[in-house]
């Protein structure tokens, strides 16, 4: 089973305010953040580049979180929909998982939502992953 620890391959901007919460269903994940005045645009909401990188992020923690040593791969497509505003100091929940891994091919999706209101989501996103083989050089 890969690490979920592999943040060395993301923004530390975004990665490091991310707070892993366990969850036992393999294929998802569970994080938490409190928006910080360094993810937020100038009317100190979150930005919607902090929110399409940490679905970036936590779409790919739960693919790692497979068994058999998925790669991280490399992002074919992400789609945002941006819903509400989430302003500083808000706390989140983004909950991410894999809808379909293939041979070459993975699918997941993601919401971030209020923590304290998970009916009032922020934002949801898709993320389409190629998968390299282990000997592939992209």
């Amino acid at each position: 089973r890969a690490s979920i620890a592999v943040a060395m391959f993301f923004d530390s901007t975004t990665g490091d305010h991310l707070h892993h919460v366990e969850t036992s269903q393999e294929g998802c994940v569970q994080y938490t953040f409190t928006v910080a005045e360094t993810l937020c645009n100038p009317s100190s909401n979150l930005h919607g580049g902090a929110i399409a990188t940490i679905i970036d992020q936590v779409t790919t923690y739960a693919l790692l979180s497979l068994p058999g040593g998925v790669s991280p791969g490399v992002s074919v497509d992400l789609c945002v929909s941006y819903l509400n505003a989430a302003a500083l100091g808000t706390e989140v929940l983004v909950e991410a998982r894999v809808i379909k891994a293939g041979r070459s091919l993975a699918f997941t999706e993601c919401t971030l939502s209020h923590l304290k209101d998970r009916k009032k989501i922020i934002a949801t996103g898709k993320h389409t992953k190629f998968l390299q083989p282990p000997s592939s050089k992209l």
